[in-house]
């Protein structure tokens, strides 16, 4: 109802959905096309079942004693490493040939947050043992990557 007129809206049959590739559309569209997909549903929510898919989201009560019990029992699996894992009975090596030297590669220039930020880290790692100083006359890059959640 628009005021006191009643409005009944019909679709076109000839504008049917069909599913294409991007390719195929990138192919037929040109420089003034636009598009629009609109799609209505009808969506009934009882409350029933409004109050269940909470409690599946939640998770039932009587799991959670079984996920508290693994998570204690293998919270070491959980935790931050605080030291390089134990030496294994084979150390792997990179074989170069005699008196070749190291590939000159300029480190990525980063700007001064981030480079105070990869000394952050670096120093972290170092204390936490998960990383140690090294003799390689071969250079480590070190990424900065950011998360999804912009961080």
């Amino acid at each position: 109802m628009a005021g006191k007129t009643q409005v009944i809206l019909e679709g076109d049959s000839s504008f049917t959905k069909a599913e294409c590739s991007l390719k195929t559309i990138s192919k037929t569209w040109e420089r003034e096309d636009q598009g629009f997909l609109l799609e209505f549903q009808n969506v009934e929510i009882d409350e029933d079942n409004e109050e269940e898919s909470k409690r599946e989201e939640e998770g039932e009560e009587s799991n959670l004693p079984m996920i508290r019990n693994l998570l204690k029992r293998f919270r070491g699996l959980f935790e931050m490493p605080k030291k390089l894992p134990p030496r294994r009975v084979v150390d792997h090596w990179i074989l170069t040939v005699d008196e070749q030297k190291p590939i000159n590669v300029r480190p990525y220039k980063y700007g001064y947050i981030q480079k105070e930020e990869i000394k952050k880290l670096v120093l972290e790692m170092l204390q936490a043992g998960i990383i140690r100083l090294g003799r390689s006359p071969y250079s480590n890059p070190v990424l900065l990557v950011k998360k999804q959640d912009g961080g």
